[in-house]
């Protein structure tokens, strides 16, 4: 499992105790990210798919199935591109668009396509280099839609326990200047890369999770996903599921059905 940008393997939290049930699971804490080092090279979405892939030969699994969420998921883009799919069994793929940033050339529906938005990724990475936690509020207000933010007000009416449960993960450490410079680094590489040339190349099952109520992928792309995916099954989670980005928590019981089901 590959978190999202910016999180820790906790993030995880609510997923992997019940998928490990069936299967071994293993979370990657990503480079820069949580408690990992924040080296000063391999600040590219690239490198963290060789992290990936150097995981895998280490733990020595023939075959494994790979889950990754927002930036996650192009993780495991880069990992086909640059690996191929030959120690790949199956793929999942969490609310991420093909391309975050837009072409000012590009008409509505062909941006909407990728999934693309009007981002000013040198603004964005000089907010992140400065203050790590002002710089989400301002990315996200380069989307078309808001995303459904969990607030005080709206947590007690998730169910299955949400409130306390997600009380229960742990703080993440304190961002400190090597890993701010680190994630200020990665969110333009992340925001510059387009990954539609892989899609055609996949060959493996993919299940693809989003959220009707999420800021990050549009209904276009993801339609676009399940049609250039060979071998594609697409779950919507709506807004009255609590589909926002953060579905796999939010969502929780509902997103592990999903990912068990595919898996088996």
């Amino acid at each position: 499992m590959v978190p999202a940008f910016d999180c820790p393997a906790d993030a995880y939290s609510l997923n992997a105790p019940e998928l490990s049930t069936e299967r071994p699971v293993y979370i990657l804490e990503q480079r820069g990210h949580g408690y990992s080092d924040a080296p000063t090279h391999g600040r590219t979405v690239q490198r963290l798919a060789a992290d990936v892939n150097e995981f895998i030969d280490f733990i020595g699994a023939p075959k494994v199935s790979l889950l990754g969420w927002s930036m996650g998921a192009a993780v495991l883009w880069a990992f086909i591109d640059l690996f191929g799919q030959s120690k790949v069994e199956k793929l999942v793929f969490v609310d991420q668009p093909p391309m975050l940033i837009a072409d000012p050339y590009e008409t509505t529906e062909e941006r909407r396509r990728h999934g693309g938005q009007h981002i000013d990724l040198w603004h964005v990475k000089r907010v992140y280099n400065r203050d790590f936690y002002t710089a989400w509020p301002i990315l996200s207000s380069y989307f078309e839609v808001p995303n459904l933010e969990v607030t005080a007000e709206s947590i007690d009416r998730i169910p299955d326990d949400f409130a306390r449960l997600i009380s229960m993960i742990p703080e993440p450490p304190v961002v400190d200047k090597a890993h701010r410079e680190f994630l200020a680094e990665l969110v333009r590489n992340h925001i510059w890369s387009d990954w539609r040339g892989v899609f055609p190349l996949i060959e493996k099952p993919v299940l693809l999770l989003t959220g009707d109520a999420a800021h990050a992928t549009t209904l276009e792309c993801n339609e676009w996903v399940q049609e250039t995916v060979r071998d594609c099954t697409w779950i919507r989670f709506s807004e009255e599921e609590f589909g926002g980005h953060d579905l796999c928590q939010t969502a929780y019981r509902k997103f592990n059905r999903c990912v068990s089901d595919f898996l088996r």
